[in-house]
């Protein structure tokens, strides 16, 4: 009986045991848990997403901003995409009319007392004087600087401004120049020992125990120079220190921390993120350029059977003498075989080809459409990497409708408006400071006190104009009636300022009223064009009726 027993089915054992425990079946495969984000995985195919090390602001533009500077010149030379960037930028952030000086000087110590008229227009006459005469080779005025300054900051990432007290540069005594940024070395890094204790220098600019810039050390002349020939050296520029008392001269670093780590001392070009996808987008028209000149040309291939290589086989080589024709250090010279030739044929000319010859032409099939989807690809990285619209950067509006075009150019206007609200602090609100101590000493500028008495000022930028104007006047008015769109802040969207505009509208309907005219007309027409009668009709469509 105990032997049935054996081959009875056994009983299943079951062990208590922790999960993490139990066993696993045979041939299960191990599921392996990551610890790791998928953005963050190192492999094969994404390797080279990983490249780049982990350094400081400073390493890192010590490291790359020599090549960076090389494209970000050569695309603003050469390339059509990156020239109709800047023109947007300079056009957008300076305008025509440079970003304006007004003049906000009071009678009182409080915002609603009146302004001082005699005060704001003798220092709108001294500062319209010192705009023609600004910097101190005369080349420029004070719009060009603008425009300058701000296309060097975005093709090199930064711009030094040096302000000169000289009573001999003009009336005022004060004068501009934009130094070049190849001449403050990155790589100069040393440490000082001075009287205040240790500074030290960081890529070409001298620091304080607090890492604010004291100096800069700049090149007497380009490095690579052969038209100036004479010692290289540096040169120890201040930095403009207008905390001090008195005049003041020194370097205005233009630096647009707002696209640079923080803490740079330095700072990048504006096009790195786009650089790459500007030189492919060139390689790529390039490539595609040659292909349609090839295929525009159309040329020929002669092709010939293969089973007839009589062409190409010498007929006279198996009778050689070889013997008679050995040199004298008795090497032999055969006969060599016809050569590919290359036959140049004109437009309306026929070729008569061999038995067994044929034409053939490549098939290039250059341009087609795969061209212009792969542009259009690469022009929206790139406008969508400077920030801008589309239709802006290649003015092109065949893509977009009046509602996309209109939300792009509003966003648009947006950063614009961040450049120049920080283009007038850092450029123009120091120039005014340096020029104002300056100006209160000479007698171009004939006001009494001190500078502390004329701090009342604002730099106006540019506006533009509404896209649908009608429309949105409309719009503004219904605003303006719920109380939440004043009137000053429609004059702030045109870049006016709206206590001038209603002194300058003032002086037009007396100089209309003197004249013998009617200013109720024009002024009637244009409140009736957007407050319509009751019926919802404007008074030329009641006439019309």
């Amino acid at each position: 009986m105990d032997l049935f027993k054996y081959f009875r089915k056994k009983e299943p054992v079951t062990l208590n045991l922790p999960v993490k425990h139990m066993p696993r079946p045979r041939n299960t495969p191990v599921l392996e848990l990551r610890s790791q984000l998928i953005q963050a995985t190192n492999n094969r195919l994404n390797a080279s997403w990983y490249r780049l090390d982990l350094q400081s602001p400073d390493d890192l533009f010590a490291t790359n901003i020599i090549n960076l500077r090389k494209l970000s010149r050569r695309m603003t030379k050469e390339d059509a995409i990156t020239k109709s960037w800047y023109e947007a930028l300079v056009t957008n952030v300076i305008g025509s009319h440079g970003i304006k000086f007004v003049p906000k000087i009071r009678r009182g110590n409080t915002s609603a007392a009146a302004l001082n008229a005699s005060v704001n227009k003798e220092l709108r006459r001294a500062w319209k004087k010192f705009e023609k005469v600004c910097t101190v080779t005369r080349k420029a005025d004070w719009i060009g600087l603008q425009e300058q300054a701000i296309f060097t900051v975005s093709e090199d990432g930064e711009c030094f401004v040096n302000v000169i007290i000289d009573r001999d540069v003009n009336e005022f005594g004060i004068a501009l120049e934009i130094l070049d940024v190849t001449l403050l070395d990155p790589e100069y890094t040393v440490n000082l020992k001075s009287g205040n204790g240790i500074r030290k220098i960081r890529q070409g600019i001298e620091l304080d125990k607090y890492d604010r810039a004291v100096a800069y050390w700049f090149w007497n002349k380009y490095p690579n120079s052969k038209s100036n020939p004479g010692e290289l050296k540096r040169v120890r520029v201040p930095a403009l220190d207008l905390d001090k008392p008195g005049l003041q001269s020194g370097v205005i670093h233009l630096h647009y921390e707002a696209k640079d780590a923080a803490n740079s001392l330095r700072g990048m070009p504006w096009l790195i993120s786009v650089l790459d996808w500007l030189a492919r987008l060139n390689q790529y028209l390039d490539a595609e350029l040659i292909a349609a000149v090839m295929s525009s040309m159309m040329p020929g291939v002669i092709t010939t059977d293969k089973n007839d290589a009589s062409q190409y086989t010498d007929p006279t080589f198996t009778n050689v003498d070889r013997d008679s024709s050995l040199d004298s250090d008795g090497s032999l010279e055969l006969p060599k075989g016809p050569e590919h030739e290359r036959i140049e044929y004109e437009s309306g000319v026929m070729l008569k080809l061999a038995p067994g010859e044929k034409v053939e032409v490549p098939g290039f099939d250059r341009p087609n459409q795969a061209m212009q989807t792969a542009t259009n690809l690469y022009l929206h990285a790139i406008a969508a990497g400077l920030g801008i619209a589309y239709s802006t950067l290649t003015s092109d509006t065949s893509q977009e409708s009046y509602a996309s075009g209109r939300l792009g150019v509003m966003q648009e206007r947006d950063q614009w408006k961040r450049i120049q609200a920080w283009f007038a602090r850092a450029l123009h609100q120091k120039v005014y400071e340096a020029w104002i101590r300056s100006a209160l000493r000479t007698p171009a500028l004939d006001l009494p006190g001190t500078s502390e008495d004329y701090q009342e000022i604002e730099f106006r930028p540019r506006g533009w104009k509404w896209a649908d104007q009608l429309r949105e006047v409309k719009a503004v008015v219904e605003q303006m009636k719920m109380g939440v769109f004043p009137p000053s802040q429609i004059a702030e969207e045109f870049g006016s300022d709206y206590e001038e505009t209603v002194a300058q509208t003032a002086a037009d309907f007396e100089m209309m009223t003197k004249a013998g005219l009617d200013p109720s007309v024009i002024f009637a027409a244009n409140v009736s064009a957007v407050n319509p009668s009751p019926d919802g009709k404007t008074p030329k469509e009641l006439e019309e009726d």
